[in-house]
């Protein structure tokens, strides 16, 4: 056992707030394990939300674990150190269930990483999968857990999951979260949110008010958390109250239809300089195709809105290799970026392979193949890639290919 990994442990708990620790004696205890590392873990509704339910029940005590960080895994192997609890560092194989909460098919890579470390064999009676990518592909996880579970940990439905453990070691770490909408109404067809979270559910105001409340003494931005939360019908007094709290929120989404001269005045005075917008594809008739069917000029309306308030960076957000993409679909892509650079001072665009999802409407569309996605951001970066003001990132075909292949396991 390694006391450097221990007390690694034990720092990351002393800058926590509103960790629960108990007493084991007589009680069930439950391993709950994000397979990625802490910093990524801990950014996740989904464990903050299933760790207040179980720390709930008199009768169970549950403490968190997750991926070490890769200059932790060789200390683990060559000290024979299996994975341990955040809470007491103890290891995760001495609990009555080891709970595995999996939120991205991706991150379903590490688990045998993680049993392979504690020496826990695929089957053990203890094994229990849940979360939204379990959800969306159940049959990936079959071969290793003994139970499978599928839809929301949360039956009832009627509180919205938010921060319960505040810490600044994690990608979100300076807000307080709070699920305001669970699923989305849109119902893109290359989108899985409207497939695991089903039927879509808007939380009451009462319950989000309750919920930010919970985290305003220990945090002063708000994010709110939703597949559409401009449309959330109590947005803009939700808005108000985090103001008249003296605090500020950040949107997990922002459709550009959505977006008027109030909801800017908002999102101004909550202190945004920089909007993400989601136009996914180039061409009108293609978003239309792919079940997003927002217009440029709703698009260059949304940026003149923004500007009009001190908020003039926008990021866009494309995918490529879309089902029935085309040259024209490309150029227009091209065109579109062009055209709204004029409106704003600085564009960031992302741009990502289009991989399909399981259960969605695109399920069976194919992948673009990593040398047709090469030469699409070889001609995107020679069009764009000169022009001030005007910023690429794009995601590795390679990688995409590598979560297309896992996932059709």
């Amino acid at each position: 056992m390694s006391w450097n990994l221990k007390k690694r442990l034990q720092t990351l708990l002393a800058k926590e707030t509103g960790t629960v620790i108990k007493d084991r004696g007589g009680k069930r205890s439950v391993a709950l394990i994000y397979p990625n590392t802490y910093f990524v873990g801990m950014s996740n509704l989904g464990i903050h939300n299933v760790y207040r339910l179980l720390n709930e029940q008199e009768d169970t005590v549950c403490e968190r674990a997750f991926l070490p960080e890769k200059r932790e895994l060789s200390e683990h192997r060559r000290t024979n150190t299996p994975i341990l609890t955040v809470e007491t560092q103890r290891p995760i194989g001495e609990f009555d269930m080891i709970a595995f909460s999996v939120a991205f098919e991706n991150d379903a890579q590490n688990i045998g990483t993680i049993l392979e470390l504690s020496k826990i064999e695929p089957k053990d009676p203890r094994l229990l999968a849940g979360g939204a990518a379990v959800t969306l592909n159940p049959e990936l996880f079959k071969e290793t857990f003994a139970e499978v579970v599928t839809g929301d940990f949360e039956k009832e439905r009627g509180k919205p999951s938010r921060t319960v453990i505040w810490t600044q070691d994690t990608e979100f770490g300076n807000m307080h979260l709070v699920e305001i909408q669970r699923g989305c109404p849109n119902r893109c067809k290359f989108c899985a949110a409207p497939v695991i979270y089903e039927p879509f559910l808007q939380f009451s105001k009462e319950a989000i008010i309750q919920a930010i409340d919970h985290g305003l003494p220990h945090r002063r931005k708000i994010g709110l958390i939703g597949g559409d939360v401009l449309a959330h019908p109590d947005f803009v007094d939700i808005a108000g109250y985090i103001h008249s709290k003296g605090a500020t929120f950040s949107p997990s989404s922002v459709r550009a239809d959505r977006i008027t001269e109030e909801l800017a005045g908002l999102l101004a005075q909550s202190g945004h300089k920089t909007i993400t917008l989601a136009p996914e594809a180039g061409s009108f008739a293609l978003r239309r195709a792919i079940g997003k069917p927002i217009p440029d000029a709703k698009f260059f309306h949304a940026v003149d809105v923004l500007f009009k308030r001190g908020i003039n960076r926008i990021k866009l957000y494309f995918m490529i290799g879309l089902p029935c993409e085309s040259a024209a679909d490309i150029a227009g892509l091209i065109n579109f970026s062009k055209e709204l650079k004029k409106h704003t001072s600085m564009l960031t665009i992302a741009i990502n392979p289009f991989i399909p999802k399981r259960r969605t409407a695109l399920a069976a569309a194919s992948f673009a193949g990593t040398a047709a996605l090469r030469e699409k951001i070889k001609h995107i970066k020679a069009s764009l890639g000169c022009i001030k003001g005007i910023a690429l990132k794009f995601e590795s075909p390679l990688s995409a290919l590598r979560e297309y292949t896992y996932q059709k396991i």
